[in-house]
């Protein structure tokens, strides 16, 4: 027996996905990083900082441009495989959040262009340090954005919901502002902001570390050891927003979305008062 088609539809795009939300963890993370040793370059007028920030310029580029790649197959896998989803984003408010998403993208690609090919042409101290922050907000607004969107994707609003259900699906009450702020979104919100660069900065840590073990002379030991210390100093920051944001997730998924919650927890039976289990 073949694959039904809409199981295809769903693993192609489950794929996708989980490749882009990689790559894109790996370049926020070198973001942050590369805006960290820029900083520190500038502070201490350390060269080793420098070293580490030029060594992360062209991974980050890369990552980035494939990173966008990949979004883009991902839009273009939502309109062909799931088109009456998307016909009802189009027709709601929450297409404003992609507006702006595009808005955070542009300014990200334009001050990293910037800090790649006329950042030497800035003299004052911390001048390249200052072009890398927009490269940050930028990166992390557009996880944020898109983070939005899933938010309203499980909790939705902006529309008149019972009129779409009980009238053949005809969409009406559309409010454009509503779908930025649902009841999941500051949970979702701060959940992403913390994990996601956790992940890539856990990477790069990793590389670091590997690095510095097969390192064959003192002062490449030192510039990686250097760059694997400000990755765990992140890296502690980051988990400590994680168990935070992880513990407020977990109270809004049972909340406002307790058969997902029940489905995590491998309950087919959920209930009301009752004992809690582990493994299911």
């Amino acid at each position: 027996m073949g694959i039904p088609i809409v199981n295809f539809d769903r693993f192609l795009f489950a794929f996708t996905i989980a490749s882009h939300i990689v790559l894109v963890s790996v370049s926020i993370g070198l973001a942050i990083l590369l805006s960290a040793c820029e900083f520190l370059r500038a502070r201490y007028r350390d060269p080793y900082y420098a070293g580490l920030a030029r060594k992360l310029v062209r991974p980050f580029v890369i990552s980035f441009g494939v990173g966008t790649a990949s979004g883009i197959v991902m839009a273009v896998e939502l309109v062909n495989l799931f088109p009456v989803f998307m016909t009802l984003v189009s027709e709601t408010g929450v297409i404003a959040i992609f507006y702006v998403e595009i808005f955070a993208f542009f300014v990200e690609t334009i001050f990293l262009v910037v800090y790649v090919y006329f950042g030497n042409s800035y003299t004052g101290r911390y001048s390249r340090w200052l072009l890398t922050v927009p490269i940050v907000i930028g990166t992390l607004l557009s996880a944020v954005l898109i983070t939005m969107v899933n938010a309203w994707m499980n909790t939705p609003n902006g529309f008149d919901i019972s009129y779409y259900l009980a009238n053949h699906q005809a969409v009406t009450g559309v409010n454009p502002w509503a779908p930025f702020l649902t009841a999941s979104t500051g949970y979702e919100v701060l959940h992403v902001v913390s994990t996601v660069p956790l992940t890539g900065l856990m990477i790069l840590g990793g590389y670091f570390a590997y690095r510095y073990t097969r390192g064959t002379g003192a002062s490449e030991r030192t510039l990686f050891l250097k760059g694997l210390r400000i990755t765990a100093a992140l890296s502690l920051f980051f988990v400590a927003l994680s168990i935070l944001s992880g513990v407020l997730e977990i109270e809004d998924l049972y909340r406002y979305q307790p058969l997902k919650y029940a489905a995590i927890e491998l309950n087919p039976n959920p209930g009301t008062n009752l004992p809690e289990t582990i493994f299911g």
